[in-house]
Formats: C-alpha cells, structure tokens, sequence
C-alpha cells in the first residue's frame, strides 16, 4: 500500500533488429505496472539504455493480508534469433496489506438508536415512533440506503432514502414509522420489519457482508385494544444478522376480573408471541 517496486534492464547485446520487451504483474489487483511500462521497443539505437518497469501497489481496500506477487519482462520477438520469447525472466515482490483495511472494516457499520421520548412500537391508529440512523466511520465515498417497511398494511416511514458520505456520516437521520390498521387484524400485536438496504456505495467495507444491511422488527399495538397491555423495552429491541438478541416484556394494565369469593378468574392469561418471518427471527 502506497510502495512502489522498480527493476531496471537494459539489452546484454546490440539486437539485430527491434526487441519489443513485455513486462507485467502476475496479480494487477494488488500490483500494477506504470503506464507505458508495459510494452517497450528497444533497436539498436537504443539498446544500451536502461530501461525501467515499475510496480506500484494498489490499495484494493481489503483486509486479505500481505500478498506476493511477480513482476514478469519477456521478448517479443521481431526477427532476431537471440531475443525471442525464451528470453525470460522474473522477479517475485510483496505487496505489503494496509494495516488499515482492518480497522476501518472493524468499524465500518451503521448506528440505531430509539429517539428520546419514542416507543418501540407504533398502533393501528396512526401511533408513531421515530429512530435515529447513522454511520459508525466516516466513508471514503457515498452510502446509500433504502428504507422500507415489511408489510405496508401496518406501517409507513415518512422517508425512503438515507445518503452518507464524508460530510454528514456522523449526522443522525431521523427516521418515522406510522402505524396503520388492517381490518383482518383481531388480535392485540401484528408484526413487522423496517429494513436498511444498502441500496448502493462505492466505499468496499460498506459493502462487505455484516456492515451492509439491518432490520428491526417492530410491533403494531391495534388501538382498540391499546388499553389491555402494556409493553416495556428491556433491550435494544432489535436484532442483527449475527446473533444479536431483542427482549420485551409484556403486561396487563390492569388487574383481571375477580369473581364472588374474591378470586382472580384471570390469573392464567396468556400471550401468543409470532414472528411474522421465521427465517429472519
């Protein structure tokens, strides 16, 4: 990362005619050679000359450690029956990683925090609850989200897209969900998921797996049943693609019915807990 490797050559004999001399990089994603480097015409004119072939790394972004590589130089040959292609030879280099392709893919990600004074739940009547969203580096180029609900049906966001860069990376954008009805709904919960896609980025440890895409998974309290429960957030409430555990906990806002000997006749009530996409949670 940011080295350069040089050979230099010149022709052991005058040639009897032109010598085009190759040179070039057994791996260009990690090393290339400079322009015009690559092909050189040597006569008699100039034979004597040194000539040089350069290599210079390329910072390719990735934490995939140091890398050797050769830089190759033949004969192209063009009549001379002691310069053809078996004049060969080769010299093996190491590209050498950058120390901080691995800290900025370490901190490469994205931050989600409930807003101050928000729930971690909308209802069907049009509740609301709001989060912050941002970066946790700053990029090297744009990082484009899109953001949408699972099932349009219980909820809204009030924006679609979210676009970082090296400016604003670490400005909070304040996201809304709305909460909507469905008229099948008879139950107190329906579930759901608002989703950051990595829509699109030219900065690679943003697109790496783990660092690209988040859901959260929300709930929708139907309105008319509001007063029946009451839910309390005991974690992040969100879950990652690693692993990452929600925890809520649920309760009734009142006590059950007591029947004549003063006896709960609602002391078993129980909660049925759905996952509206099993294969995500």
């Amino acid at each position: 990362y940011g080295f350069t490797g040089e050979i230099r050559y010149y022709l052991a004999t005058e040639p009897k005619s032109a010598v085009l001399v190759a040179a070039g990089s057994t791996n260009e994603r990690e090393a290339k050679l400079a322009d015009g480097e690559e092909l050189v015409s040597i006569t008699y004119t100039n034979w004597e000359t040194i000539q040089t072939a350069t290599l210079s790394a390329v910072d390719d972004f990735e934490n995939d450690g140091d890398v050797d590589l050769d830089l190759e130089i033949q004969c192209i040959t063009l009549g001379d029956p002691e310069y053809t292609q078996d004049v060969y030879t080769s010299y093996e280099f190491t590209k050498l990683d950058d120390p901080d392709d691995e800290l900025s893919m370490e901190s490469a990600g994205m931050s989600l925090n409930l807003t101050s004074g928000s729930n971690w739940y909308t209802t069907s009547n049009g509740g609301e609850m709001t989060f912050d969203f941002k970066l946790t580096s700053e990029p090297i180029g744009i990082v484009f989200y899109d953001i949408y609900v699972s099932d349009a049906r219980q909820a809204k966001t009030d924006i679609a897209q979210v676009q970082f860069d090296s400016y604003n990376w670490d400005i909070a954008k304040q996201v809304t969900i709305t909460g909507c009805g469905r008229l099948e709904d008879v139950s107190n919960f329906t579930y759901y998921t608002v989703n950051m896609f990595l829509r699109f980025s030219d900065d690679p440890w943003y697109t790496e797996i783990g660092h690209s895409n988040m859901s959260i998974s929300l709930f929708n309290l139907v309105s008319e049943n509001f007063l029946d429960i009451q839910v309390a957030d005991i974690s992040d409430n969100y879950t990652t693609t690693g692993g990452g555990v929600s925890e809520l906990q649920v309760r009734l806002t009142e006590m059950p019915d007591l029947d004549t000997q003063g006896r709960s006749e609602g002391v078993d009530v129980r909660f049925a807990v759905t996952i509206d996409n099993p294969e995500v949670a």
